[in-house]
């Protein structure tokens, strides 16, 4: 994990049992307009696509979602309020998604593009494991707490949860936290 988090370029972790990449998943977050994230979900795609054409194989892209402190919502408001609330998250989600595929050639509704509902690391995992994929294609930089400063939350809970290899990728301007001494 202290590989993922200070190296200042991609990481590609490779499983032995698996080193042809017949099924890549490229995991983007388009929840935000950030340049930086919009730059590492562009590198997610493309790369998801150019490996698994390489390998002869074909890729996904998955976007997990989720409604902010869903459970505690769903008790302390009325079922329409928090039924509409959840349709309009949903709606926005998607909205943003279909955006960031249209700039690829692609659509919500091709077969290969999946948007899960659930908690991004649990749904992830879940998907690899009943999807055989051979390669998760992701990127790793959070920005807030201790341990997401240098490498998002969500990606090391991801990655603690897979068995096939990975790729975990940096944005163009991450700067490694570790001081190279004269």
């Amino acid at each position: 994990m202290r590989l993922m988090r200070k190296c200042p370029c991609a990481v590609w972790l490779v499983t032995p049992s698996r080193v042809q990449f017949q099924h890549v998943l490229g995991c983007v977050d388009t929840a935000t307009d950030d340049p930086r994230d919009v730059e590492t979900n562009d590198k997610v795609l493309e790369l998801s696509r150019n490996i698994s054409h390489y390998h002869g194989g074909y890729y996904s892209i998955v976007h997990a979602w989720s409604v902010w402190n869903e459970p505690m919502l769903k008790h302390r408001m009325d079922p329409d309020s928090f039924a509409e609330m959840v349709q309009s998250s949903q709606h926005q989600v998607e909205t943003q998604l279909e955006k960031f595929l249209a700039k690829h050639g692609s659509g919500l509704n091709d077969k290969n593009v999946h948007l899960i509902k659930g908690n991004t690391a649990a749904a992830i995992s879940s998907f690899v494991d009943h999807q055989d994929v051979d390669l998760v294609v992701m990127g790793t930089v959070g920005r807030s707490g201790v341990s997401g400063m240098v490498m998002g939350n969500t990606a090391e809970q991801i990655l603690n949860q897979l068995t096939c290899s990975v790729l975990a990728l940096k944005p163009s301007d991450f700067v490694c936290p570790i001081q190279m001494e004269n």
